[in-house]
This record gives structure tokens, sequence and C-alpha cells, in this order.
């Protein structure tokens, strides 16, 4: 998004507008997470997360629908056996816990930086 300053038509859009820059960069920045970072957190999901069982369908804007939830009773009355395909739950766990704490620490700083630029954008 810092790029695009540099075309004289699209810093006057982001001058006319003051929220097109942040959201720009806000919505740029959830896109290039989800590409690399949700396959990667699913994955450490994929054998902790509860089985889904079939909830129905709903009719909404995009037609008919199935829809599924998290079957919590079946989850809440087995235990964790950590064998099989579950051996390595408590390392996930830790490795999501540790991803968490990690990529936390960088949401205030970036908003921060995302403001601080759209100031200059506005004003320049």
């Amino acid at each position: 998004m810092t790029m695009l300053i540099f075309v004289e038509p699209l810093r006057d859009a982001f001058k006319v507008s003051y929220v097109l820059y942040p959201l720009g960069c806000i919505g740029l920045g959830y896109f290039i997470g989800n590409l690399l970072i949700v396959g990667k957190v699913n994955d450490l999901y994929s054998s902790i997360a509860p089985e889904k069982k079939y909830a129905g369908y709903v009719n909404d804007d995009f037609g008919y629908r199935s829809i599924y939830k998290d079957d919590i009773d079946k989850y809440t009355q087995s235990s964790e056996i950590l064998i099989g395909r579950n051996v390595d739950n408590l390392k996930k766990r830790k490795m999501i816990r540790s991803m968490e704490r990690k990529y936390k620490k960088y949401i205030l700083p970036e908003l921060l930086v995302i403001a601080v630029i759209s100031i200059l954008v506005v004003i320049i």
C-alpha cells in the first residue's frame, strides 16, 4: 500500500478519503496473513479440534447449504489419548500458544505505523 502512494491518481484518492489508505493496509494485511498463516494454523488445529456433526441446512442469499457444528458432547465425554493421530497434540498446543503470543505483540505497533503513515499521506 505504501508503494501505491507514489502513483499520482491513487495518492490523490488517499488524500480525498481519509479512511481509504488505512482500510487498504488492514485489508491487504488480512489477505496476506490468510495466505501465509491460516493453512499452518488449521493444520495444527486439525487433530485438536472436535469433529463436526451435521446440524441441518439453511436457505440464505447463496441458496440452500448444509451447516455443520462442533460435536461438543462427544468431545467432552471422551478423553484425549495421546496416541495415534493425537501423539503430537501437546506439542501442537504449545506451538499454537507460542505463535499467538509472538504475533499478538505485532498488532499494536502495526496499527500505530498505519495511523502515522495515514496522517502523513493526508498531510503530504
